[in-house]
């Protein structure tokens, strides 16, 4: 079987997306010797291909394009050529994120992470309905659509006319051992000037993210009375679309001494600033499942996270749940964590537990096996 896969996502600054394709094609070299894979990426500005070969496929090709991905979305939605079996040569599955390419004979598969560009309708751009059309024809055309939660098949089946036996929810892994890192714990911690006790958060900086509740909330835990010990607010990730209301709500409330922004940090060292946060806490409005929360519970951290979307699938028992739209449901959240030693414990021992129920080779057994159906339907 020849499987190509789209790995244009690891090329530049891994976040969602690029972390589950990456962590994919760790596992899939890991347990399949056996079957061709073609390794294919497209990029004007990050095409490098030493990305792409790191993955120990025992049969594999490499195919970098330095193009611009607008032009070879115009080739293919417009004028339908050219296949990419040209760059290619024959595939018998192309597996890609959200959309496909055009295909001569192969049978396609895609993965839709969540439904945010349907749900919001401020995302109301020419370039977002070009995508929505995409994702619809590549519904249609696809043999499999592979999400990565039960609320996001939901999801799926709420805005597009798919037939849900086509859709294939596999969750994602999470790697249970520590990453090794190259510099110390307390260097990582230095460099970036990081407080003793902090509150952290991860993720893009946008909307649905919900981090002007989340100062908001930050403001009125520093504000209460009964708070003591003094925390910071730390903010990992990088600026997304829409972050001007974020960025004026903290002008507005005078706490940009108490709340550090960080911007994009390399996965590598992430593990020290996870490890040493004293609660994670992730407001978010709509995730397809929410890797960070995970993230946070392997280094040890308690969690407080909404009660919506599919972050209760993704945590179990293991966070705090609180309502995303209630800043104050937030910050009394956090200040019973950080005040009730007893609670971040339990917290703390069932998000060890919880996180042992995600496995990325196990997302990788499961993928595989729909390969494998899919290349064995007439």
């Amino acid at each position: 079987m020849k499987i190509g896969i789209d790995c244009s996502p690891v090329l530049y600054k891994k976040t969602g997306v690029g972390n589950y394709v990456h962590n994919l094609l760790l596992n899939l070299a890991k347990i399949d010797k056996d079957n061709m894979y073609i390794l294919f990426a497209q990029s004007l500005r990050h095409l490098d291909k030493k990305k792409i070969t790191e993955y120990n496929f025992e049969h594999k090709k490499v195919v970098g394009l330095r193009i611009p991905k607008p032009f070879l979305d115009l080739c293919w939605y417009k004028l339908r050529f050219p296949p990419i079996e040209f760059f290619t040569n024959e595939v018998d599955i192309f597996h890609s994120n959200f959309y496909s390419p055009s295909m001569k004979r192969g049978k396609s598969i895609i993965t839709i992470y969540d439904m945010s560009f349907y749900v919001y309708p401020e995302l109301q751009t020419k370039a977002v309905q070009k995508f929505r059309s995409k994702v619809l024809k590549s519904c249609d055309s696809a043999s499999k659509v592979i999400t990565i939660s039960n609320f996001s098949k939901k999801e799926i089946l709420k805005y597009i006319n798919v037939p849900e036996e086509k859709i294939e929810v596999i969750y994602p892994g999470i790697d249970l051992h520590k990453h090794k890192l190259d510099i110390s714990e307390n260097n990582i911690l230095k460099e970036y000037s990081l407080p003793k006790d902090y509150i952290l958060f991860v993720g893009t900086i946008e909307p649905r993210k919900n981090l002007e509740n989340l100062v908001k909330a930050f403001n009125l835990l520093i504000n209460n009375k009964k708070y003591k010990k003094k925390y910071d607010l730390v903010i990992v990730g990088k600026l997304g679309w829409k972050y001007e209301g974020f960025l004026k709500t903290l002008e507005t409330l005078g706490i940009k001494d108490k709340v550090k922004l960080l911007g994009y940090i390399p996965n590598d060292e992430l593990p020290a600033i996870y490890k040493h946060a004293s609660v994670f806490v992730y407001p978010s409005i709509y995730e397809g499942f929410g890797l960070p929360v995970l993230e946070a519970m392997v280094y040890g951290t308690p969690v407080i996270t909404s009660n919506v979307s599919s972050l209760p699938e993704a945590t179990g028992d293991a966070a705090l749940l609180v309502n995303p739209h209630d800043e104050k449901q937030i910050a009394e959240g956090m200040y019973k964590v950080l005040s009730d030693p007893e609670l971040k414990r339990q917290l703390i021992k069932r998000g060890r537990k919880q996180v042992k129920k995600f496995s990325w080779l196990e997302t990788a057994r499961r993928t595989l096996k729909l390969y494998e159906e899919v290349y064995n339907e007439k």
